[in-house]
Parts: C-alpha cells; structure tokens; sequence
C-alpha cells in the first residue's frame, strides 16, 4: 500500500510541473502574399485564408490559402471587391466573407462571400450601417456580425449588426453599452462573443460579452495583458486566445494570454513567437492558433507565419468542464464511468499519459453514460478527453490503480 501511496505521489508532483507548460509557437511557411499589415484572416474546415492590406504602401486585392497539413500557401482569386485595409473577415459554414474597410479615400460598406469548393466570389447584401474600417467581425449561430470601427471623416462607432446569409440581410442588435472604439479585439466561444480591447481618445482593456439569444452585453474581466489595440484573437476550443498588438502609439507587444469564461479569468500564455509586433492577422484551425504578417517598427513589415499549439498538460487542466457531470470510481482498477451531462454522438475518448503520449482511443460513443475498461493499461496517472464534432467537450484527470 505505501508502494502504491509513493506512485501516485510521485505522477502528480510530476504533473504539479507540467501542467505549468504554456504552449509552444512554431514557425511555419511565410505568407504567401509577401509582407503585410491589415490584412483579413478566417478559417473554413481544415484551411486558413488571409488576403487584402496592404504591401510595399500599396492596398492589395490578393486572396490565399493556407492548408497546415503540407505547410503550404495557393493563391486563389483575388478579392473582387477591390484592394483594401482593415476589412472584416469570417465564415459561415462552408463560406467566407470580407466586408468594410477603406482603400485610403474610400470607407466601405460592401460585404463579398467567398465558395472554396469553386474560388468564386459574389457580393451580397452592404451592410445597413455607415462605411467603416477597423471593424471586428464574428459568426455565431449561423450567423454573422459587425461591430464598432471607425471612418475616414474621424466618425467612431459601437454599433452592432447581423447579417442572416440565408435571406442575405442585415439587422441593427444591441449597440456595445461602451466606448465607441476601432481596432479591438474578437473572439467566439460556445455561443457567446467576446469582444474587447481597442481604441478611441485612449487605449481600452476592457472586454464584454455579446449573447446573441437575449440580444444583450454583460461586461467580463478587463484584458490583464493591459490597454492594447490591434491585438488578434482567435478560439481554440472553449478558451478565447489574445495577443501582439499596439499599447501605445510608439510600442508594440508580443504577449499572449488566454481568457477562460468559467472562470472570467486571464492567464498568460507563452509569448508570440515571432517577437513584439502590431497590426497582424491570425486565425485558428481545429486546436491550433495562427498569427502572421503585421508591423514589428521602424521599416520591418512581416510576411512570417506562426503557428500555436496549447501545451496538451495545460489544455486538460484547463478546457470546459461543464458537459461533465460525474466519474467514479477515480482512482479505478478494472473500469471507470463517465456520467455526462449531455447526449453524446459519435463521440471519441483519447487516453493520454502523463508525458503527452496517446495509449488508448475509443470511438463510436454515443449516450450519456460511458463505461471506459482499463484493459492492459499500466497504473499511472492518465488524462482523457471526450471528443465531439472535432471538438473538445469534456477532460478530465483519472488514476488506475493495481
């Protein structure tokens, strides 16, 4: 007994310092565009887009496709709407849309969807509101949504609109009950948005959720990185990631953080690994992040691509746990049952050791109530995650016992 006692005490002081792990950076094939700053970024399934801004002090219309299995950029059609800075990109299913932005003597309401299938693009409905740039844009629900940003005639905005692409329309919801602001900071989780950050007369960190059910805003904790602008966000699984960006008009950052809504709580993450820059574009792809292109100071644009992976340790101690409901026994010596909140479908559970190395993989479950066998496993400590839909919904720490 005191032989399995020292065991277990022995895997968590292990993972006591794992866990501490903060996610690594790695560097991937620059963009294929050359340098750029302001450019749009979103994903559509297993791919990446980024296109527009501006190179060399010349708008650009050029539109790309990143795919991360082969590391590797395809230009696509360029983008018809016209060469363009600090539009607003997103998708909605299996489509992509770029809206707003200015050419420099132009501010733009117009809003393009993009078709991968046929790299074809068709203008849609101009959004009901003012031209604008330096928006933020989202998709929840199937539907898509602009907020805030500023215009060429120094007009600043909070106003908030949905666009419905199945009637190809817009509609005025809930104004952000805060600064009007250009340049902030958006990302999605669950169906909630998260939108913050930006700048006005001064330089904001605070940040607000949007629920779209109830048309309502409730404010959330402010950004702990500090006051920035034209920071980037994205979504890996149910945590909200920011970072880079401007505090100041004459510094930039590389600081990276990530926001946990249980928990209404910001957490430091490893720093961009690409160094202190502003103005760039990022997305996310399944459970990566990427952040590319922007402004590093003086004459030093970035055409350089990074992509983000979650350590595995930090991402069990950390994602939602809220479809979870009961696990017992924990520690186990034969079976353990997983009793969840939720119906599952088609569901997947991975087992994973303590040193980040998958050992098991059950597929096809369904229900609510699972009843993971320990077969040949070796008493240790394990962490297991429940996945749906290519998505994370449950992790959770177990122990298997002789």
């Amino acid at each position: 007994m005191q032989y399995k006692t020292l065991i277990l005490t022995t895997f968590f002081l292990l993972i006591s310092g794992l866990v501490s792990g903060q996610g690594t950076w790695t560097k991937k094939a620059d963009f294929g565009g050359g340098t750029r700053i302001r450019a749009i970024g979103f994903s559509i399934g297993t791919k990446g887009y980024m296109g527009t801004g501006v190179k060399n002090s010349q708008y650009q219309d050029d539109f790309w496709e990143y795919n991360p299995a082969t590391d590797n950029w395809i230009q696509k059609l360029n983008f018809p709407g016209g060469a363009r800075q600090a539009a607003v990109g997103f998708s909605i299913g299996s489509k992509g849309y770029i809206a707003t932005g200015t050419n420099g003597s132009v501010d733009f309401n117009d809003l393009w969807e993009y078709d991968p299938a046929f790299d074809t693009w068709t203008q849609k409905a101009n959004l009901n509101g003012p031209v604008r740039q330096g928006a933020v844009g989202f998709v929840i629900g199937g539907k898509g949504y602009i907020c805030a940003g500023n215009s060429l005639t120094a007009n600043y905005y909070n106003d908030l609109w949905e666009y419905d692409p199945t009637l190809d329309q817009w509609t005025q919801k809930a104004s952000l009950p805060a600064s009007v602001r250009k340049s902030a900071t958006i990302f999605v989780i669950g169906n909630k948005a998260y939108l913050g950050c930006g700048d006005y007369t001064s330089v904001f960190n605070d940040f607000w959720e949007y629920n779209p059910s109830i048309d309502s805003w409730t404010q959330v904790s402010n950004f702990n990185g500090g006051a920035i602008y034209y920071a980037v966000g994205f979504t890996i699984g149910n945590r909200g990631f920011v970072g880079t960006g401007s505090p100041n008009s004459s510094s930039i950052v590389d600081t990276f953080l990530t926001y946990n809504p249980l928990t209404d709580s910001w957490t430091p993450r490893a720093s961009f690994g690409g160094g202190s820059r502003t103005i760039a574009c990022g997305f996310s792809i399944g459970t990566k992040g990427y952040i590319g292109t922007g402004y590093a100071g003086g004459t030093d644009f970035k055409q350089d691509f990074w992509e983000y992976t979650p350590d595995t340790m930090t991402s069990v101690n950390e994602i939602e746990k809220e479809n979870f409901v009961l696990l017992y026994p924990n520690p186990f010596s034969s079976q353990v049952i997983l009793q969840m909140n939720n119906f599952l479908y088609n569901a997947t559970l991975i087992v994973d050791n303590y040193f980040g190395q998958t050992v098991k993989k059950v597929k096809n479950l369904s229900g609510r109530t699972i009843i993971f066998h320990r077969d040949d496993l070796p008493s240790g400590l394990y962490f297991i995650r429940l996945i749906q839909d290519s998505k994370i919904i449950m992790t959770k720490k177990i122990v298997v016992i002789d």
